[in-house]
């Protein structure tokens, strides 16, 4: 008992003239989308979304300034600083120890 082969298929799925309506119905859709943010924008109904994402990424951009010393073999200290804020971590083989700076940038002792 002999099977005939699947027939694949000679004619393509979308023809000339469909890929033609594709394209324009698509060209429209992104033209119309366009013209929609323009007017928004020109009303001045994206201005608080454009606002709070220049907001977000200036703040995102606010990087730790970070210096590094070796002490020993087995310790190193890092001071990590940004505009009101310093911290000191100290990486030792028994663990790491973080401690906030108040704003004069020196820690203060617990024997004072």
């Amino acid at each position: 008992m002999s099977t005939s082969p699947i027939p694949f298929r000679a004619d393509p799925a979308l023809g000339g003239g469909e890929i033609l309506w594709v394209m324009l119905a698509t060209m429209g859709l992104l033209v119309l989308a366009f013209l929609v943010l323009a007017h928004m924008r020109r009303k001045g109904w994206l201005d608080r979304w454009l606002a709070a994402r220049a907001g977000a990424a200036s703040s995102a951009q606010v990087k730790w300034e970070v210096e590094t010393q070796r002490i020993s073999r087995q310790t190193i200290v890092h001071t990590l600083k940004r505009p009101g804020h310093s911290l000191v971590v100290v990486e030792s083989a028994a663990g790491v120890s973080v401690t906030v700076l108040p704003a004069g940038g020196e820690a203060k002792n617990g024997d004072e």
